[in-house]
């Protein structure tokens, strides 16, 4: 009889327990694939998401996602034909959450409010591939998240003979959400990109809060310092608020990162850091930014064998962002001066013998300007250049609005190179990276303006210089001219000549204006600016200063516009298209006008 009555607990429990995964009220979810599928959609409301583990009730995950109400649906109907990835043009997207640990079993899945079934999520073991630059309004030459917003580049770096493109992202937000994922991506030409697995998602501390990566940096280390890898490997350190700073190491394909030890190798609240092996004093060096008071400031740090740290300085007061820092030569001297620089763009020259930084002048400078920030430089670029990438800005609720399924891109690889001034100063150049201006080319040149043609107190509408995807080149003689201003669809770049300073506005509306330091009052105005759908970068006079717009471009007829206040004169302005496949027009370039104005200084 006993027997009898347990056989019958146990049958009721598993009948009770199918009758609730069952019932769409029930949170329990039918593991059954490596992947989950979340429908996410630009306008929906954002949910709160929590995963839990149905037996130990122990939180595997809890975020804000954009879930859409065709979660309510069937999967088949979820993204029409693919439930995985809806089809170009709409406004709906399905990310993956990892539960391959749960197939064969369960989770539970809560969403808030409950507007949606999660037992109806598409579920895949593998994500089929998807060609995402069909998108609409997906950059062509700058690199985004297949989904979601990206949050800052966080790991830049050449390594065996590719380019390898790390970068912060929450696939399942549009605004800025804590809880991010490490993408990875691959190219042969800094150009054309290859998505990769995630090699990091959001975990959990011992204590049980959420650990949340605020910035990564990566040290290519193919001559191994570190002593980790004969082959060579790339050490990654790894922030996470509050916490410290990790390090991680990753071999072969970099699709998978390992960590160095389970302990921070510098502990307390962090604001990002920059890893990297100094040769000059055989010491691995971390700078990281720290908290003091109620502000910021940076720190150095230097070790041995990566696990011992020793603190050697405090510095940077104000400076915050994850910080860069490197060796420049300048240029047309015997000498090189080191470059610190913030998560704005800020930046000292100075002096560095290993333990101390020194700069040069009390205040800051600048090179990049307007809708940019999270500079990071690459590591183990050829010929010891150093290249930087930011994070171009798109207003979020503007995208959302646009029904965008992905939010921020990565900027043009920018060539840093130092000059010396008249008065002993020394300042940034920034040029494209050869690597891209060799492939960007006029496909038949188009005059957009009239040489020699002179306006004042006007705006003049380029015939010609039409689109969304492009590059703009060309020269102004602006010795008599206060304003100048050029208009490319919603983004609006002014410039005032005679004191130095920028803005870059949108809509007509204000925006920031900043103060430049120009090596000498401007007579002749040179310019080239890189469009590209979702942005606009403008580099000035040799690459005294870049100017970023990130702004809706889908009008492929897309208008540009010349304005001034004060007399204005267009020596020349030309238009040219974007390099696809041909290594003929690639050859052709070299020699035109847009390398002039990129290719300076080396």
């Amino acid at each position: 009889m006993k027997k009898l009555l347990f056989l019958f607990a146990i049958s009721a429990s598993v009948s009770a327990a199918v009758a609730a995964e069952n019932s769409p009220d029930s949170p329990q979810v039918s593991v059954n694939a490596d992947n989950l599928m979340l429908p996410l959609s630009a306008m929906a409301e954002y949910s709160e998401v929590s995963i839990s583990d149905p037996i130990s009730g122990k939180t595997i995950a809890k975020f804000d996602a954009l879930v859409s109400d065709s979660g309510s649906k069937p999967a088949a109907a979820v993204g029409g034909a693919n439930p995985a990835y809806p089809q170009n043009g709409e406004d709906t997207w399905c990310a993956p959450f990892d539960v391959s640990a749960y197939k064969g079993g369960a989770v539970d899945v809560k969403i808030a409010p409950a507007s949606v079934n999660p037992q109806k999520f598409p579920q895949l073991n593998s994500l089929p591939s998807r060609d995402f630059s069909a998108d609409r309004g997906r950059p062509a030459f700058h690199f985004t998240t297949k989904y979601g917003r990206l949050d800052s580049p966080a790991g830049l770096l050449f390594y065996k003979n590719r380019w390898h493109l790390f970068a912060l992202y929450n696939p399942f937000a549009l605004n800025p959400r804590p809880d991010k994922y490490l993408a990875h991506a691959e190219s042969g030409d800094l150009l054309r990109w290859q998505y990769k697995p995630d090699v990091l998602k959001p975990t959990f501390g011992a204590d049980g809060a959420p650990m949340e990566i605020v910035a990564v940096s990566a040290f290519a280390d193919e001559r191994n310092a570190s002593g980790l890898s004969p082959d060579g490997c790339a050490v990654f350190a790894v922030s996470v608020a509050g916490r410290g700073d990790y390090i991680y190491t990753a071999r072969g394909d970099l699709s998978k990162l390992e960590k160095f030890s389970e302990k921070p190798a510098i502990d307390g609240d962090t604001g990002g850091a920059k890893i990297f092996f100094n040769p000059e004093s055989e010491m691995w060096t971390i700078v990281r930014s720290e908290k003091s008071g109620g502000g910021w400031h940076f720190s150095v740090y230097v070790s041995k064998d990566l696990k011992k740290w020793e603190k050697t300085q405090d510095f940077a007061e104000g400076f915050s962002g994850r910080p860069e820092f490197a060796k420049l030569p300048v240029s047309g001297r015997d000498e090189s001066k080191w470059v610190v620089m913030d998560g704005v763009g800020k930046y000292f020259t100075g002096g560095f013998d290993g333990k101390t930084f020194t700069p040069d002048t009390l205040f800051p400078l600048r090179v990049f300007y307007g809708a940019a920030k999270n500079p990071q430089f690459w590591s183990g670029v050829p010929d010891g250049r150093v290249l930087a990438s930011l994070l171009v800005e798109q207003p979020d609720a503007l995208m959302r609005t646009l029904g965008q399924t992905f939010s921020q891109s990565v900027s043009l690889p920018w060539q840093l190179g130092l000059v010396r001034l008249r008065d002993g100063s020394y300042q940034l150049r920034a040029s494209v990276a050869r690597e891209v201006s060799e492939r960007i080319t006029e496909r038949g040149e188009d005059a957009v303006g009239v040489p020699g043609m002179t306006f004042s107190e006007n705006v003049y509408d380029l015939p010609d210089a039409v689109g969304n995807t492009y590059v703009l080149a060309g020269a102004f003689d602006v010795s008599a001219c206060g304003i100048f201003r050029l208009e490319i669809g919603t983004s609006i770049f002014t410039i005032f000549p005679n004191d130095g300073r920028y803005n870059v506005s949108r809509l007509r509306g204000d925006g920031r204006t900043y103060d430049a330091q120009f090596s000498e009052k401007m007579g002749v105005l040179e310019l080239a600016v890189f469009v590209d759908k979702y942005g606009a970068e403008m580099i000035i006079n040799s690459g005294e200063a870049v100017l970023f717009a990130g702004d809706a471009l889908l009008n492929p007829d897309q208008p540009v516009k010349v304005g001034s206040k004060g007399q204005l004169v267009i020596a020349n302005f030309s238009k040219f298209g974007i390099y696809k496949n041909s290594a003929a027009e690639r050859r052709s370039s070299r020699d035109k006008i847009l390398q002039k104005l990129v290719e300076k200084p080396e």
